[in-house]
């Protein structure tokens, strides 16, 4: 463990009657300050005061901290601010240097080894040194008569804020602090998660339905859609096929009617020359009879004709029962889509 720290430079500019930066070292074991009243004797005690983390104006004399600021004088600017800056240094060499500066505004700014800092961690680095506002090391007046004679309590606080344990008894006392609100913390979570838990259960029993709800939707939108599909894959090959025999139908149809009228015409010139031979000769009468026979296997073909039309067109009344039977599928399937999906909205409700 090093030997320990002991003030060794004291620094300070614009505050209160010191307006240039003046330092002044600590090097010989006892230092006395010596001079007339008005002197600054008291200014640089309440410096190293005011540099050790007086949170009182008061005790430094003053209403306001800005009143710790050079004001100025005959030839002489007012300080835009005021700073205080110690050094604390052991045999070792090893130095630690504190800096406070008080701004017109009432704003404070505190630097350990430059760095600047909270005022907490600037009071906590102090502390770790044994040093704070408040201890024996400054002795005002009448001060040593008060310490002889304090009672056994306020003299072991003395001697714990003189020996640094004041510090670790405070920081022990912040833990406990903490660790209590963090444990009533928690406990208060564990309420608030005892009192949603029913709620939590509830809301996982809703999650699970609506999770089987939309499978049950997406299964029931898949065979809709395929349902949809196959229908209309039904419809479009029985109109094809329908179309097909049509125009098949109607084909017959037309060549039947050409010769029809092929055998009209050949008859109607038969008896034409029949006629013109004045029915008189054997071969006229077989010619009539060739034609007559001849016309009857045209009567026969066209009979013949008009019956394949007459299966045509029941083959398309056979089609068409077919649509009206798909017609009537589909609607039953349709009903039984939409009692589906009663059943499910019952399921949700």
């Amino acid at each position: 463990m090093g030997s320990p720290f002991r003030l060794r430079r004291l620094r300070l500019r614009g505050f209160k009657t010191f307006a240039d930066q003046t330092e002044v070292e600590l090097v010989a074991p006892v230092v006395a300050l010596v001079g007339p009243n008005g002197s600054g004797k008291s200014n640089l005690v309440e410096a190293i005061r005011f540099a050790l983390g007086e949170t009182n104006p008061r005790r430094l004399r003053l209403g306001r901290w800005e009143e710790a600021i050079f004001a100025g004088g005959p030839g002489r600017a007012p300080a835009g601010l005021a700073e205080v800056e110690i050094t604390l240094a052991n045999a070792e060499g090893d130095e630690a240097v504190f800096c406070r500066r008080v701004h017109r505004s009432g704003d404070h700014e505190y630097l350990v080894n430059g760095r600047p800092v909270r005022q907490r961690d600037y009071l906590d680095a102090l502390a770790g040194h044994g040093l704070g506002p408040d201890g024996p090391w400054l002795v005002a007046q009448g001060a040593a008569d008060r310490w002889l004679n304090l009672r056994p309590v306020e003299r072991r606080q003395l001697l714990e804020t003189s020996t640094g344990l004041a510090f670790y008894r405070q920081e022990l006392a912040e833990a406990a602090a903490h660790l209590e609100a963090a444990a009533a913390e928690l406990s208060r979570l564990k309420d608030r998660l005892a009192e949603r838990q029913p709620r939590l259960e509830a809301l996982g029993r809703q999650a699970e339905a609506w999770r089987a709800w939309q499978s049950l939707e997406s299964r029931r939108t898949a065979l809709l859609a395929a349902i949809r599909r196959e229908e209309w894959l039904n419809r479009r090959r029985r109109v094809c096929e329908a179309e097909a025999v049509l125009a098949s139908a109607r084909a017959a149809l037309e060549a039947a009617r050409k010769g029809l009228a092929e055998l009209e015409a050949r008859t109607q010139e038969l008896r034409a020359r029949a006629e013109q031979a004045d029915l008189g000769g054997r071969t006229a009468r077989e010619a009539l009879e060739a034609a007559e026979a001849e016309l009857g296997r045209g009567l026969r073909w066209q009979e013949e004709l008009e019956d394949r039309r007459r299966r045509g067109w029941a083959r398309l009344a056979e089609l068409d029962q077919v649509l009206a039977s798909g017609d009537d599928e589909r609607s039953r399937l349709e009903a039984e889509l939409g009692r589906a999906e009663a059943e499910l909205s019952a399921a949700d409700r």
